[in-house]
């Protein structure tokens, strides 16, 4: 399926109607070094971002874990570029020290890392579908092999 296709251009607008999925998730690569260029004054990591095929559906990849392993090693630009893409995300920032006991992080989150990936499975999901798929699941705290709950530290 190419990435102008209909269906994947139908798909866009429904995210972008419900309000909660930022546009720039659905932004080329151009588009993610023009941010950088423009909003973040890094011009010099264009052409690393078109290297690795850095695009709106892999914006969420951009923490602190991923930026070396492309090629971003300056800590400041580093912490920039995190600050941004959360803010462009509307992210929350991460807890080092979050319990597993914890529910599950916040469901548009949980859909950047979905859409993240690529194939027709992906290139497919709206936000709603999968929010009601999130919705429905069951979810229940840790348990011991006894089956009681694991108390959060």
């Amino acid at each position: 399926m190419q990435a102008n296709s209909p269906d994947n251009n139908d798909i866009r607008i429904l995210d972008l109607k419900s309000g909660l999925v930022p546009s720039c998730l659905y932004w080329t690569c151009d588009e993610v070094c023009d941010f950088f260029e423009s909003t973040l004054n890094l011009p010099e990591y264009k052409e690393t971002l078109r290297s690795n095929g850095i695009d709106g559906k892999r914006l969420i990849y951009l923490d602190a874990s991923h930026l070396p392993k492309i090629g971003i090693n300056d800590f400041k630009h580093m912490m920039l570029i995190t600050k941004k893409v959360r803010e462009l995300l509307n992210m929350n920032d991460p807890f080092w020290n979050r319990s597993i006991s914890f529910t599950p992080r916040d469901p548009i989150e949980l859909y950047y890392e979905a859409k993240s990936l690529s194939g027709s499975k992906s290139d497919n999901l709206t936000y709603e579908d999968f929010s009601q798929s999130v919705r429905n699941a069951k979810w229940e705290p840790p348990k011991t092999n006894q089956g009681f709950i694991m108390p959060s530290c």
